[in-house]
């Protein structure tokens, strides 16, 4: 069997540039690994707590940028880069509302694990 100099130095090839981009390559033809990126992109987009704080904000109700820096405590423009990048990971969507724009859930599954995660964390945090 012919294995690679790097492998037999214990050196994972995913370090080296050239092995990593045609690794990404096999990978985007790979249906599961589709989905395994789908998944990991969602976690991401979600692993701030700002960023949950607002998505369960609006899993309840469509809120301006005011109404939810006024409910994660911070600046709006805070808010808007967070935001931003929920709606560059499709999980949230605005519309302009006259003169004001809302923004709303636009992911079931964001919904749904927002939905589990943040539910339990609250009864979690509730005292008796």
């Amino acid at each position: 069997m012919n294995t690679s100099p790097l492998l037999e130095s214990g050196i994972e090839p995913r370090f080296f540039p050239a092995t990593a981009a045609r690794e990404d390559v096999e990978h985007e033809t790979d249906p599961i690994q589709v989905v395994f990126q789908g998944a990991a992109d969602l976690f991401a987009a979600l692993s701030c707590p700002t960023r949950l704080r607002i998505v369960c904000a609006l899993s309840q109700a469509d809120h301006t940028v005011r109404d939810l820096a006024r409910a994660s405590q911070c600046s709006q423009a805070n808010v808007s880069g967070h935001l931003r990048l929920l709606r560059r990971a499709n999980i949230v969507r605005c519309e302009r509302s006259g003169n004001y724009v809302l923004y709303h859930l636009n992911n079931t599954l964001a919904n749904s694990l927002c939905g589990m995660v943040c539910g339990q964390a609250v009864q979690d945090a509730m005292p008796g």
